[in-house]
């Protein structure tokens, strides 16, 4: 250590003992001054910009942060997921990634792993939340996010289900001894809530009488969600057939239904109804599409389905050319 260096030491060490007499403060001085003359003493070297934490570490500090902030146990879950194959697949601390690294990584993605713009534009989401979270709070000197382009993604026209459509699944999921899988599609198909939020649905919080349901959206958000005299009808169905205690609303052989557990039943009944790219987020949209066309104003289908902005709401409703030409004949 230089003649400098212990000079610095010797000052920062000087002003962390203002708690000490001067007396009592020279006498520590001194004691460090025999130290460095019997031993060489160099500073420790954090990580540039980690301050000592692991790549582990940083994304557990960052999950807790997203949790504090009112993050849905599913939202956590995902961010998670693809951070920790973002750490896997680059083979490189997170504080360590640069802008061009990242660059490299999606374009591997696109070419060696196959993900669609869709996909990859999802992890850009994920990613430059993270190195914002990891600039602002001093782990990096910069985010590396910032030159990144957004990835462009094909504007792709979604359909509802057809009338049809949700007929044939009607059918193929009735079952004289089981109502449950037809309650799930009815309810789905009536209150166009998100499969997370009628998974943690219980018993207690229907209201059979007027119909409706307390959910709880994205950031904690608290709304009704209401259901007609045939969702009615099936619900009253399958919970006469419930012979157990479990508090959820729908169930499993395990326990509360899962998401995936939503999924996998639609799966199984789209393959016995011939009708395909079946999926519970599409009972959503196609409520949504149904009442507007019905003529429920824009801002209350946005309310009902929980969003904050109508332009998100928009990106639901399906207008075909006909729905056009029936409203110019009505209004022009």
């Amino acid at each position: 250590m230089s003649i400098y260096d212990k000079r610095i030491q010797r000052d920062e060490l000087s002003e962390k003992l203002v708690f000490l007499t001067i007396e009592q403060r020279d006498r520590v001085l001194d004691a460090l001054d025999a130290v460095n003359e019997r031993f060489d003493i160099t500073r420790a070297k954090l990580p540039e910009g980690a301050n000592g934490k692991d790549s582990m570490q940083l994304l557990q500090f960052f999950l807790d942060a997203k949790k504090v902030q009112g993050c849905s146990q599913e939202t956590i879950s995902h961010y998670k997921y693809v951070l920790l194959q973002m750490l896997d697949q680059m083979d490189m601390p997170f504080v360590d990634m640069t802008t061009h690294d990242i660059m490299a990584y999606f374009t591997r993605q696109e070419e060696d792993f196959g993900l669609c713009a869709k996909t990859r534009a999802g992890h850009r989401t994920v990613y430059n939340s993270f190195f914002t979270w990891l600039a602002t709070e001093e782990f990096i000197p910069k985010n590396p996010m910032l030159r990144v382009p957004t990835i462009k993604v094909p504007k792709e026209v979604k359909t509802p289900y057809s009338k049809v459509d949700v007929a044939r699944l009607e059918g193929a999921a009735w079952d004289p001894d089981n109502s449950r899988d037809l309650a799930i599609i009815h309810f789905l198909r009536s209150t166009a809530c998100r499969i997370s939020e009628m998974c943690r649905i219980n018993i207690d919080d229907i209201d059979m009488i007027k119909r409706r349901v307390k959910v709880y959206g994205k950031g904690a958000k608290e709304r009704y969600v209401h259901f007609d005299e045939e969702t009615e009808l099936y619900l009253k169905a399958y919970l006469a057939e419930r012979e157990d205690d479990d508090p959820a609303l729908f169930i499993g052989r395990l326990g509360r239904l899962t998401p995936g557990g939503v999924r996998a039943m639609l799966k199984r009944v789209a393959k016995r109804a011939g009708v395909k790219n079946v999926h519970p987020h599409k009972f959503r949209r196609t409520q949504a599409t149904d009442l507007l066309r019905k003529g429920m104003p824009l801002e209350k289908v946005s309310r009902l389905l929980g969003h904050t902005k109508l332009d998100t709401t928009m990106t639901y409703i399906y207008l075909d050319d006909e729905d056009i030409a029936a409203d110019y004949k009505k209004y022009a």
